[in-house]
Order: C-alpha cells, then sequence, then structure tokens
C-alpha cells in the first residue's frame, strides 16, 4: 500500500476502498491504515490541498463541485475550508469569466438573452460556480469576443494574421489570430482584445489597417490582392504599404470613421502651419477648431487627438519640447496601446537629453531611457533602471534587439510554423543543433541550399538538422519548387515566422546561422553549406 499511495496523493477513503476490494479484514485495514497516516503515506490535509488544486487547474471545476467531492470521499471539514481557501481568487475569477465566455460563444443567437443566460446558469452550476443572475447582466462577462469577417475572393487559399504592435520603440508584433481563406475568399478573425488597438493584416503589397474595440463586429473589404514586385522582395527598406479597411455598414460613430476624419483635418492643418509663420497663438487657434469639430470623451480617440496636438504644439520649437511634454505626457499615463501616443512620443523625445525632469512619470522616464538606449545615445547598461512591470518586455526586446543575431543571444521565440501551416517547436526537429539557412525563391543559390537541406535532414538526422526560411513573399512559387520534397517540415516562410526571424537582422539572402534547440545562436554567420561542420 506504500506504493500505492506513493504515485499520488491518496486519501483514507481511496485506501479502504483499495483493501475493501482486496478482501482485506477489519483488523488488517485498521493496522494498516494507521501504519500509512503514521508514516505520512496519509494525509488529509496534504491530499485536500492537492486535490482542490489539481481540479480547479486542469479540469476547470468550481469550488461547489470540488466541495462535493471531497465530503464524498470523508475527508474532514477543516480540510476542505482550508483547500478551498487555498485557491487563488484572481485566478479562480478569471477561471470563472473565461468558461462563461467560452460556453456563450457556442449558444446560438444573444448570449443575453434569457434562454441563453439559463443555459450558462446550468452550465456554470454543473462546473461546481456559483453565478448570480447579476453577474451574468454584465455583458462583459458573457459577450462572446468580437471577430473581424469579410469576404475577398482575391485572397482564397491565403493565410491571414491579425496582429499589432506592442510597443512603438521595438515595434514587436503581437500575433492576435490567423485564418485561412476559404475557396468562396471568406474569412474570419477572431479579435479577443482587452483594449482598443490599431491592429494590422498582411496583404502582400499592401498592409491592412483596422482600429478594434473589444467585442466589436467588423466586415470588412480587402484590397485587390497585389503581389509585391521582385525588386520590392529583394529590397530590404521595402515594407507593406499601410490601407485603412474599408467597413461595410459601419455604425456613424465607428472608431475607424472618427480616426479618418480627423487624420485628413490634421494633415490640412498641418501643412497650413509649417507654410507659414507659426506663432503659439496660430497653435492653439487650430486645436481650438479641431477639438469644438471631433470632442467627444471617449478615452482611446481622446488620447489619439491629445497626441497628435502635442506634435502641432511642437511646431513652434521643434529643438525644445518642453512646452509640448508639460502640456501632454508628463503628469499623463503611458497609454501603451495608441498608435498617436508613439508617434509623438518618438517625435518629442528623439533628441531629449533631460531624462531626470520626468522622474515625476518613471513609466515614461523608463520609456525614454529604452529609445535611447536602441537609438544608441545611452549605453545598455541603462536598461537596468527599467522596473516597471509594464516596462521591462520593453527593455527585455530593446536588449535583444541590440544583440540582434550576435553568438550567444536568443531568438524571441522558439516556435515555428511550416510552409504547411503546422506549427513546430525546434525541439521537435530531434537534433541538438540547427543549421539555418535563409533563402530567396529567386535566387540558384537558393535552391542547390534546399537540396543541400532535404539531403542533409536525412544524412545528419540526430546530429543537426537543417532549415530552410525563405524571406520572399512569393508563396505560389516556393510551393512549386518545394513539391517534390516528401517531407517539407524544414521549409518556413520568414511571414509567418517573424518573431522568429527578426532575432537575426536579416534583409537579404543567403545567410547562414548555427543555433540550438533553446533558440540560442551559436554561431553568426555560420559557414556556408559546402564548409559547414556538424560536428563542431
Amino acid at each position: 500500500m506504500s506504493a500505492y499511495c506513493s504515485s499520488a496523493e491518496r486519501c483514507r477513503a481511496d485506501v479502504e476502498e483499495k483493501l475493501r476490494r482486496a478482501e482485506a479484514s477489519e483488523e488488517e485495514k485498521e493496522a494498516i491504515l494507521e501504519r500509512l497516516v503514521a508514516e505520512g503515506f496519509i494525509d488529509e490535509r496534504r491530499y485536500a490541498k492537492a486535490f482542490a488544486a489539481d481540479k480547479f487547474r486542469f479540469s476547470k471545476w468550481g469550488k461547489r463541485k470540488i466541495e462535493y467531492a471531497l465530503r464524498a470521499k470523508r475527508v474532514p471539514e477543516s480540510n476542505i475550508g482550508e483547500a478551498i481557501e487555498n485557491i487563488d481568487p484572481d485566478e479562480y475569477e478569471r477561471t470563472r469569466q473565461e468558461l462563461m465566455k467560452a460556453k456563450a460563444k457556442t449558444l446560438k443567437g444573444d448570449p443575453n438573452e434569457m434562454t441563453n443566460r439559463a443555459k450558462i446558469l446550468r452550465f456554470m452550476a454543473g462546473r461546481g460556480f456559483i453565478v448570480l443572475l447579476m453577474v451574468l447582466l454584465n455583458v462583459g462577462l458573457v459577450k462572446a469576443d468580437g471577430y473581424i469577417t469579410g469576404t475577398a475572393p482575391d485572397y482564397a487559399g491565403r493565410k491571414l494574421a491579425l496582429t499589432y504592435e506592442a510597443d512603438g520603440i521595438t515595434h514587436a508584433r503581437v500575433t492576435v489570430d490567423s485564418c485561412m481563406v476559404d475557396s468562396a475568399g471568406r474569412f474570419r478573425l477572431e479579435t479577443r482584445l482587452e483594449t482598443t488597438h490599431k491592429c494590422l493584416i498582411d496583404l502582400g503589397y499592401y498592409r491592412g489597417v483596422l482600429f478594434v474595440e473589444p467585442y466589436k463586429i467588423y466586415n470588412v473589404n480587402l484590397p485587390p490582392y497585389r503581389e509585391p514586385s521582385k525588386q520590392e522582395l529583394t529590397n530590404p527598406y521595402f515594407a507593406p504599404k499601410e490601407v485603412l479597411l474599408s467597413l461595410i455598414n459601419p455604425a456613424p460613430d465607428d472608431l475607424n470613421i472618427k480616426i479618418t476624419a480627423f487624420d485628413d483635418t490634421f494633415d490640412v492643418v498641418f501643412n497650413r502651419l509649417i507654410r507659414k509663420e507659426i506663432t503659439p497663438e496660430k497653435i492653439e487657434d487650430e486645436i481650438f477648431e479641431m477639438e469644438y469639430k471631433f470632442g467627444d470623451k471617449s478615452p482611446f480617440f481622446t488620447t489619439y487627438r491629445y497626441c497628435n496636438y502635442a506634435i502641432l504644439v511642437n511646431l513652434y520649437e521643434p529643438t525644445q519640447p518642453d512646452t509640448a511634454i508639460d502640456a501632454f505626457f508628463i503628469n499623463e499615463p503611458v497609454a501603451y496601446n495608441n498608435p498617436a501616443y508613439w508617434e509623438a512620443f518618438t517625435v518629442l523625445f528623439e533628441q531629449y537629453k533631460n531624462v531626470t525632469k520626468l522622474d515625476v512619470n518613471k513609466p515614461l522616464e523608463e520609456l525614454v531611457i529604452a529609445h535611447h538606449v536602441l537609438a544608441g545615445s545611452m549605453p545598455a547598461t541603462a536598461l537596468s533602471n527599467v522596473n516597471t512591470p509594464e516596462n521591462k518586455p520593453i527593455a527585455e526586446r530593446v536588449q535583444k534587439m541590440i544583440d540582434t543575431g550576435a553568438s550567444g543571444s536568443y531568438t524571441f521565440t522558439t516556435s515555428v510554423t511550416n510552409i504547411d501551416g503546422k506549427t513546430l517547436d525546434l525541439k521537435d526537429f530531434e537534433s541538438p543543433q540547427i543549421f539555418l539557412i535563409f533563402a530567396n525563391s529567386m535566387l540558384s543559390r537558393s535552391l542547390s541550399d534546399l537540396d543541400f537541406a532535404q539531403q542533409r535532414n536525412v544524412k545528419w538526422k540526430g546530429k543537426c538538422a537543417v532549415l530552410v526560411v525563405f524571406l520572399d513573399t512569393d508563396a505560389e512559387n516556393v510551393y512549386h519548387i518545394t513539391q517534390k520534397y516528401k517531407s517539407r517540415d524544414f521549409i518556413l516562410f520568414s511571414t509567418e515566422n517573424s518573431e522568429f526571424v527578426k532575432a537575426f537582422g536579416v534583409k537579404s539572402a543567403p545567410a547562414y546561422f548555427r543555433i540550438d534547440t533553446d533558440g540560442k545562436i551559436l554561431e553568426s554567420p555560420a559557414a556556408t553549406p559546402e564548409n559547414f561542420n556538424p560536428n563542431l
């Protein structure tokens, strides 16, 4: 019985049932149970805590269901109460909301309709969660996530990915969702956002832009698909052209409509001011008129407007941005999700040296430090002063960008997606090291590198894997030239693996690196294929 109790936490009732099935006598049962308790193999308090933690974390049980299950096992009430109290309240509430949202998404019609509310209540009760009707009336808990949908036959068979920039310093992209466009051109991207973001969808030559608010549904038109030219693909400075996606039957107060109208007016005002003598009075008059026309109280759009006003104020003394900083930044929280904030931030703090003045706004001060470190105007050691929870990830990304491609540095992720859409971890290639080849389908050298990779993945199996990353976006051509290979797990597109690829700072092919399965860059640059030695 000690082995049985050692394999997992057991309570007294579990052992009693095991002994009953073994047809042990009452005397034998008591002797064995007494010994197991004395030696610590049975501990009802420890068992209750482990049972509650596992059932909550892995089975998503609520407190009521856990209580009933422990009582059925005759665990003492005091141990049950302590185990229930040990569940983290924030995690418990988060799980409760996630379960309600997940159930709401499976229902037909409005989740807030009374019949559907009842279904959610019954579902949650079955899980052991107590949900008050007033909680369900809070739309934020039961409303299904928003999404973006549309029909674009030009994109049939293509993969779309919805992203946004995590910050305006490193411009790291966060993927929200991705989907394949079906044969009829239909697509749907779940937004799953808690705050408003400027979202991006790469569309070949274009990059679609949409300001997405939480829980809203958007029906959009995509621009006609255009493949970037060969000249554009081989240009290391090429970037897709941003276009605001047009909405089908938008609400009159939709954020995209408001921002478009504001931007058009702002451009006119900006050009008018720079073409004549600028005075504080003229700037103030222009801002007053714009605020009279566009002013509303929605937080995102208000921040968007005010940050653009900061750029106008800075026109008067562009080399001394203190007036704009004092008026629009120094006493305001950082708007991490607002692109206008980052645009004004870059303009105002590009050459700003008086960093200590910003001490009254610590998050802002830290962002200015990170910005200057990345620009090379402050040493990397200054990143040690970046400590707020929101800014530490930005500082880490800045450090990685400084170290980009250097031996000993790390990739941003160890997860990759191959040409067939299969997501793999570097460890899935079952080799201690990986020879990484950056290629372009228009280069004969890359075609020979492709054959090299296929052959060496067989010859070096278990010793060194070879991956080929195509930097071009000519998906059709790459599909065509790789059809002859039985397995294409080793072939990737850079566009599908931006977080992985950007760690190497590669702008053109060919380029070669040696990495390990933890994403550590072992050799930068590595030898060319004909000179590469996997035994090093």
